[in-house]
């Protein structure tokens, strides 16, 4: 891969894309030295198995019993990002089951006009701009790894100055144990109020 401009067709979200095209060129060095180091940390978090600030999905919106793309999957991506963004930071790893063994992307990027690394990254900028606001990209860096043969996308999410809602429907969701859990208006007033007590938190 070339240079990215910090100007260009992705300008609603340009630093958080170039971030994703620096990290996609990281994974390309022909070091092996920081390869194996990122192999290395990809695989302790495996082993560390899921809880409040580290989940796994098999994919982003492939259903692999049904064999089809699911929008109720997606939606459920992105609830994580955000429920990760609103309790505190954390990681969501793309492409591996609940036990911590990879699965790949193949099914995801069946899925996509253009079907690698990159078409993946972008469908997932997208989709976070779209669904949750395009402020919230910065918060958000993607890194795609191969590990034994699969390509894993590890998500990892900072935690946000402000609530990120969901969607049209405005859906705010927190961690709870190893999962997400989408609260009531009220229940989101209470927590919004405790959990960031000014602008700036």
């Amino acid at each position: 891969m070339g240079q990215v401009a910090r100007t260009g067709s992705y300008s609603a979200f340009s630093e958080a894309f170039r971030d994703f095209v620096v990290a996609m060129q990281a994974c390309e060095d022909p070091q092996d030295g920081p390869r194996d180091e990122r192999e290395r940390a990809l695989r302790d978090l495996l082993a560390s198995g899921e809880g409040p600030t580290l989940e796994f999905k098999s994919s982003l919106r492939w259903d692999c019993r049904s064999e089809k793309r699911s929008e109720k999957l997606q939606e459920n991506t992105l609830k994580t990002i955000a429920a990760l963004m609103s309790f505190d930071e954390g990681t969501l790893l793309l492409g591996v089951r609940d036990d911590g063994e990879p699965l790949g992307l193949n099914g995801d990027y069946s899925t996509l006009q253009k079907k690698n690394q990159n078409g993946f990254g972008l469908l997932l900028m997208d989709l976070i701009a779209a669904h949750l606001g395009k402020r919230f990209c910065q918060r958000v860096e993607l890194t795609l790894q191969s590990l034994g043969g699969f390509e894993v996308c590890r998500v990892d999410v900072q935690r946000s100055r402000e609530p990120a809602y969901v969607g049209k429907e405005r859906r705010f969701s927190i961690r709870a144990g190893n999962s997400s859990r989408q609260l009531t208006t009220e229940e989101a007033v209470t927590y919004a109020g405790m959990h960031w007590e000014s602008s700036s938190a």
